[in-house]
């Protein structure tokens, strides 16, 4: 019988052949260089970005080609280890599938050698071992019989020959594999097969694996490293955009706050004994009026020109920060005493004596600064900021345009000034501590009340009467100007209702309306649901605006104020003659009445007649009445009487009355006939 022998033998199975995928390639990101930042404050950033991306090496920062190199070395390394590993386990699986198939192939050959080793048929077991030839690693083979003769042999190199079935030659586990088979017959051993195989055919399968893990996976370095690359450069540069977004002001590109929070811990922590750091907090003057005039485009430009007019004039060693706003930092370092300070902020003044130019407005920016200094002022940051911003806020009332210095009777002046928001913010939410009080307006007879002014009054349950002057710049700077004239619109229009309901049909009552309200989309709605919940008709309610508002978005004002005229509201221009002045521009406003400036009226007798006796002229040409405020003095009433003025208001006549007092007043019989009887209510 001839046996059918595949026609190769090379010990890999299905799943051997399909084994073997090239690794996943796994870099470790390295960081990139910086985009452009500005110069003068290169250094802090470059120590801020390390500090933040971790992604440095011996705190030196690398750069693309450093990274390229490093990558692709790293890269490379894990590419061979993993391939070693990978082709030693590959060695050991075909190994394995080589002896069984080795063991396979003896345990076949056994079986066919039975009859020719018991009928010590040589030639028949030479012709079994003859249909090994086709196997390409079968280096030698044999049959011997039970007492160890050799009955079979085959070989490829006679030098190579089995001899013995006990102890085959050159048996090298690394080179060869010997496979013993028992011939069995009759259930008896009747011989042994021994067969063994070379493997130079393993080797040469591992090295195709080799060569195919080493093309599939230096092509896929080839092609993902670039991706990769390009991949981790954009990862870098957004990491350096967060950083710059977190610590510069898109609007100016000067650091923000959280880099001045940053930077001024640091210089605390490594002040040195007998060193000094200067701060100088720093607000533009009249930015709100500013900005809500010409729109937030020319207010981002005017916060963008005047930091970059700070930068051409600080030392190269201090640094600027945009804290919010129209709120700057300065932080000066190093000196040796505040005349250093003092030096720095007497020339921030100098770029700021011209004019700055935006789409065709020539705009006067001034700032107030504060200044303190560590440790002289404060052991700590938090105290040190605050005692700057209280030097600051000390410079503002002290008529802007200038510096200050801290001083410890300060953080008196700003407890108090933090202390009355919060309290203020409380009062307009129980409305307890607030009232309204009104003024009587008189015509010009100096005796019949035709209207009452609405004025805000603040009672602090502590600190007793807080005077308008005080809170109402405090309730604009915290935001609370729109709501609170939202109040007094309502209380001071239920209260009109109440009066006309009581027989005073007639009667006017005005109510003062500042910049903010007018900038509120929902300030008509506010006004019609005023009138509609209490009843009184819109042409007893005047709105008195000053006269500078109407340089702030002009047509837009003119627009809303026709809009109130259309509801037949009044208008009134409130302390007119202060600001911009002109008949021209009158034509163009549905007002109804001027109101004289209580500065002109002071000046009688004396400059102010001229004036007032052109502004009363003028308002008569126009068709318009006029009232003066603040009369204070019998002079300044027959003056004004004689001069025409319509309408008078002040202390001479009336002082402000509670809503009480007021209704008394009206009660009274007199107050038709004189004003006398205000001093009695």
């Amino acid at each position: 019988m001839r046996l059918r022998w595949p026609s190769r033998f090379d010990g890999l199975d299905d799943r051997a052949r399909a084994r073997g995928r090239p690794p996943a390639l796994r870099c470790r990101p390295t960081s990139g260089r910086s985009g452009r930042i500005v110069a003068e404050f290169e250094t802090a950033a470059a120590r801020e970005e390390r500090a933040v991306s971790g992604w440095t090496r011996r705190g030196d920062r690398e750069g693309t080609h450093g990274f390229g190199r490093r990558t692709l070395k790293i890269a490379a390394i894990g590419l061979v280890l993993v391939g070693i590993l990978l082709t030693a386990f590959e060695f050991v699986l075909l190994q394995r599938e080589f002896e069984r198939s080795a063991q396979i192939l003896s345990r076949v050959t056994a079986i066919h050698s039975a009859a020719p080793v018991v009928f010590s048929d040589a030639p028949a077991a030479q012709e079994t071992l003859a249909a090994l030839a086709v196997q390409p690693n079968l280096e030698a083979a044999a049959i011997f019989a039970s007492d160890g003769s050799r009955l079979a042999a085959f070989t490829r190199d006679e030098q190579d020959a089995i001899a013995d079935a006990r102890a085959p030659a050159h048996a090298d586990p690394w080179r060869r594999i010997v496979a013993i088979a028992p011939i069995v017959a009759g259930g008896r051993g009747v011989g042994t097969v021994v067969t063994r195989f070379g493997l130079s055919q393993l080797y040469t399968r591992i090295a195709a694996f080799a060569g195919m893990y080493v093309l599939a996976g230096f092509g896929t370095l080839a092609i993902g490293l670039p991706l990769w690359w390009r991949l981790r450069k954009q990862v870098v540069h957004a990491q350096e955009r967060l950083t710059r977004l977190a610590h510069y002001d898109s609007t100016t590109g000067q650091l923000n706050r959280n880099a001045f929070n940053r930077d001024l811990a640091r210089c605390v922590d490594t002040c040195a004994e007998g060193s000094r750091i200067g701060l100088m907090i720093l607000d533009i003057d009249d930015f709100k009026d500013i900005n809500d005039r010409f729109g937030h485009h020319t207010g981002d430009d005017l916060l963008n020109q005047f930091a970059a007019r700070l930068g051409s004039i600080v030392r190269h060693t201090d640094r600027i920060y945009r804290l919010g706003g129209d709120e700057f930092a300065v932080l000066v370092q190093p000196i040796a005493s505040l005349d250093d300070v003092a030096a720095v902020a007497s020339r921030l003044f100098t770029p700021f004596r011209s004019p700055i130019v935006i789409d065709g407005h020539r705009l006067q920016a001034s700032f107030s600064a504060g200044i303190s200094l560590y440790p002289d002022d404060a052991g700590d940051l938090d105290t040190l900021v605050a005692h700057a911003d209280a030097a600051m806020y000390h410079a503002k009332r002290r008529g802007k345009n200038m510096f200050q210095r801290f001083e410890p009777r300060m953080t008196e002046s700003t407890l108090r000034r933090l202390r009355l928001q919060e309290d203020l913010r409380e009062a307009l939410h129980d409305g307890g501590s607030l009232e309204v009080a009104y003024q009587p307006q008189f015509g010009r007879d100096g005796r019949t009340i035709e209207g009452m002014e609405a004025l805000l009054r603040w009672t602090h349950p502590e600190l007793g009467r807080i005077a308008p002057s005080e809170f109402i710049p405090l309730a604009e700077d915290c935001g609370l100007v729109v709501p609170l004239g939202q109040w007094v619109l309502r209380t001071a229009v239920a209260q009109a209702a109440r009066w006309h309901a009581a027989g005073h049909r007639r009667l006017r009552i005005a109510v003062n309306m500042s910049v903010r309200q007018m900038q509120d989309p929902g300030l008509l709605a506010q006004v019609d649901e005023a009138l509609a919940h209490s009843g009184l008709r819109s042409s007893a309610l005047e709105f008195e605006i000053t006269e500078n508002l109407l340089l702030e978005d002009a047509e837009a004002n003119i627009r809303f104020m026709h809009a109130l005229r259309e509801r037949g509201i009044a208008l009134a221009i409130d302390d007119f003659g202060k600001g911009y002045s002109s008949m021209s521009y009158l034509r163009r406003l549905p007002v109804t009445r001027l109101k004289i400036d209580m500065g002109f009226v002071h000046d009688i007798p004396g400059s102010g007649e001229s004036i007032t006796t052109a502004i009363i002229a003028m308002a008569h040409s126009l068709a318009l009445t006029v009232v003066a405020e603040g009369v204070e003095t019998a002079e300044q009433l027959t003056f004004l009487r004689r001069a025409g003025c319509d309408g008078l208001q002040g202390f001479l006549l009336c002082a402000p009355l509670s809503a009480h007092e007021a209704s008394a007043l009206l009660r009274e019989p007199a107050c038709e006939q004189d004003a006398s009887a205000c001093s009695s209510a």
